[in-house]
């Protein structure tokens, strides 16, 4: 075991309780002791909290059905094949920790799940499961559901043309990224696009008209920067 248990990788049960108290103490802007979380865990709420991922989120959405689940991971078989060994060893390798490993897709669509059975049991309660998707995607009250192509803001929808939940995912994707207007043109359109056009211009004025949130910057000369509104 590693002498200093705030670089330990995998968890220790026996500091659930410690670990919930400084989680509660977070969520009411209070840090956390010295060495009561390990770095691992201290990064991740950071990130979250960055792009005010909502901590009363309990689950993801429901899995899709057996038939897409096949036809997912027959699409991506050669990632299954060359993971097969490492989720194989991760049953035993994380026996005792109540830690789970998670291989998914680029989309954040789970493929598999490994690990303690015990916390394996907890991950169903809540869809972290084969099938299930955590992609969606949050920037202050906008948030982008990546599997379902929902957009809402403070929970209500938002309809937008394909085209600008293209460019809306993609600036989501690069949340806190400063992204040029030519980064967006390649992103849409064909090389022969006329670049001079305005029309990237015109979707970010339409997307933050629809939006009615202040969460897309223009960074003059530079191009376009998504952030939460109260993080400026």
């Amino acid at each position: 075991m590693i002498a200093n248990e705030q670089y330990q990788r995998l968890s220790n049960p026996q500091n659930n309780v410690k670990i919930m108290a400084a989680w509660e103490g977070f969520l009411s802007g209070h840090a956390p002791q010295a060495n009561a979380l390990r770095c691992l865990i201290d990064d991740s709420w950071r990130r979250c909290l960055a792009v005010q991922v909502d901590p009363a989120r309990r689950q993801a959405l429901p899995p899709v059905n057996e038939a897409t689940l096949n036809s997912l991971q027959h699409q991506h078989c050669e990632l299954l094949s060359a993971g097969k060994q490492v989720m194989a060893m991760a049953k035993d390798f994380l026996a005792e920790t109540e830690t789970i490993m998670i291989l998914s897709d680029p989309n954040g669509m789970i493929l598999g799940v490994e690990g303690d059975p015990r916390a394996l049991g907890a991950a169903e309660d809540i869809h972290l499961i084969a099938g299930s998707s955590w992609s969606e995607l949050i920037c202050g009250t906008v948030r982008l559901d990546t599997r379902s192509g929902r957009v809402t803001v403070d929970g209500n929808p938002i309809k937008l043309t394909s085209h600008e939940y293209r460019l809306l995912s993609y600036l989501m994707h690069h949340t806190g990224r400063v992204v040029s207007r030519t980064e967006l043109v390649e992103h849409l359109y064909d090389q022969d696009f006329d670049r001079d056009s305005n029309t990237i211009e015109v979707f970010v004025g339409r997307i933050r008209k629809k939006l009615g949130v202040d969460v897309i910057q223009t960074v003059r000369g530079l191009g376009y920067l998504l952030s939460p509104s109260d993080a400026r």
